[in-house]
């Protein structure tokens, strides 16, 4: 947890680029707004939400027919900025997502109903960068993969859900060296004949 929050501060401390325009993130200030997210006002274009016409600066709650959260994001000119949260119905979480100015950004974590750790992914602009690995229900290793501008690079290895490799790779230059998990197809006329 310590670990978000120091990322947080150091992108904070960072200045983004739009347009052209330089936007220093640390002087953003969020409204204390609160819309429900089936508010007839809000509408989502392009990627963006607007409230009555007018990009929308605020929190959007969603929730549950029972009335408990389901989700919580922050919102800037339209776009998610700062950590999007989610809870399953019985009120366990279920994903933390931080954005800057409508991109993801930092560590995306996602949990199992039961509170098990499913993913959890290092984010640069909207693209994998880093180490994302994946968990199965009960806690076993499913994914180690790491990426490079969105794209594999490196060690990548899964597993079955009983433990046995499924695929240990490298990838370098975009080329995959090593068992991948994928198996060759064969023609109709090689499977007749073995």
């Amino acid at each position: 947890m310590l670990r978000i929050y120091i990322i947080s501060i150091l992108l904070l401390s960072w200045g983004c680029h739009r347009k052209g325009n330089s936007i220093d993130i640390s002087t953003i200030q969020i409204p204390h707004t609160q819309l429900n997210k089936s508010d007839q006002g809000l509408k989502r274009q392009g990627g963006k939400w607007f409230y009555k016409g007018k990009p929308y600066a605020g929190w959007i709650i969603e929730k549950y027919p029972d009335g408990t959260t389901k989700s919580k994001t922050c919102y800037y000119a339209g776009g998610e900025h700062g950590v999007s949260q989610g809870w399953y119905p019985g009120g366990s979480k279920w994903f933390e997502r931080p954005y800057i100015l409508g991109k993801k950004e930092g560590i995306h974590k996602v949990w199992w109903p039961s509170g098990q750790i499913k993913q959890v992914a290092h984010v640069t602009q909207d693209i994998y960068e880093g180490n994302v690995k994946s968990w199965y229900q009960d806690g076993k290793l499913y994914k180690d993969f790491n990426y490079k501008n969105g794209k594999e690079e490196g060690h990548q290895r899964a597993w079955k859900s009983d433990g046995r490799i499924k695929a240990n790779y490298v990838v370098e230059n975009g080329r995959r060296y090593g068992l991948t998990g994928v198996t060759n197809c064969k023609n109709v006329v090689e499977k007749k004949q073995n």
